[in-house]
């Protein structure tokens, strides 16, 4: 689906108020952004049975039973790329490979690949547009999750506390997460589709009609995760991209060199409450 970028500021981050809210490191501080560019996003999370077609093989755990179930679930157990030689020979289901976007050849070949074998390397070909498909960088993704809202979700509400072991009413009818997804007890032999994750599209979308924006499978971004510099609307960050590795993070942490994770996921039980904008 396209969304209408080109031109439009919007506020990303956070208020220091915002329950779930991750404090230490400041990662959600607000800054202005500025897109100059339509783009366009799917509507739905990749499934696995989209992954097969185009991979040829599927990684997910959540695979078992009937295709018209499991062929519709989100793909999962999908990596950014491999971090060494190691992770190349046994890890073959990556979206990327390269580490380092954006680098200078990436950003000057308009995002070429040295390896055929990632998953959007092949998506590329496999599409026959002759456009460059990639993830989203974090900007474009939170501009489209938001729809233009400000809140925490994009139905306007926020969250109702900071423990999403516990039901929460306004996530319900908008996100699989820990639980209305079983996420306590949930086996990955489940054929049943009421545990783990949920066929794509099984929840209310966003006002620009973008599902799973929060829950079901955290979705990968373009950038490292990393610190800003505040701004102000005048001079707001263009297209930002971010760095070619992390600043944001300590060495031996997950977080230093990680790629952005967003939206969250079904089995998310910890303090750092991703299913947000």
């Amino acid at each position: 689906r396209k969304v209408r970028a080109a031109g439009a500021t919007f506020v990303s981050g956070n208020p220091n108020a915002e329950v779930g809210r991750v404090a230490a490191g400041n990662p959600e501080a607000q800054i202005y952004v500025k897109l100059t560019n339509d783009y366009y996003l799917a509507i739905y999370e990749c499934t696995q049975k989209q992954f097969l077609s185009v991979f040829g093989s599927n990684p997910s755990e959540f695979n078992k039973g009937d295709e018209s179930l499991w062929g519709q679930r989100p793909v999962e157990n999908v990596m950014y790329t491999y971090a060494n030689a190691d992770r190349k020979t046994n890890y073959k289901h990556r979206l990327r490979d390269s580490d380092s976007w954006p680098n200078a050849n990436d950003v000057v070949a308009a995002h070429t690949f040295d390896d055929p074998d990632s998953f959007i390397a092949k998506f590329r070909a496999h599409s026959g547009l002759g456009v460059f498909l990639d993830l989203p960088t974090h900007a474009q993704w939170e501009f489209a999750c938001r729809a233009g809202t400000t809140s925490a979700l994009y139905t306007g509400e926020e969250l109702s506390s900071a423990d999403l072991t516990a039901q929460h009413p306004e996530l319900d009818g908008i996100a699989r997460y820990y639980y209305n997804a079983g996420a306590a007890t949930a086996a990955t032999t489940d054929e049943t589709g009421l545990v783990g994750t949920a066929r794509v599209g099984s929840y209310e979308p966003n006002a620009w009609g973008f599902y799973d924006m929060y829950g079901n499978v955290a979705e990968q971004c373009l950038d490292y995760y990393a610190s800003h510099v505040a701004n102000t609307p005048e001079a707001p960050y263009v297209d930002p991209q971010g760095p070619e590795a992390s600043t944001w993070g300590n060495k031996g942490v997950a977080a230093y060199n990680q790629h952005i994770l967003a939206g969250g996921s079904w089995n998310l039980d910890s303090a750092n409450l991703s299913c947000r904008s």
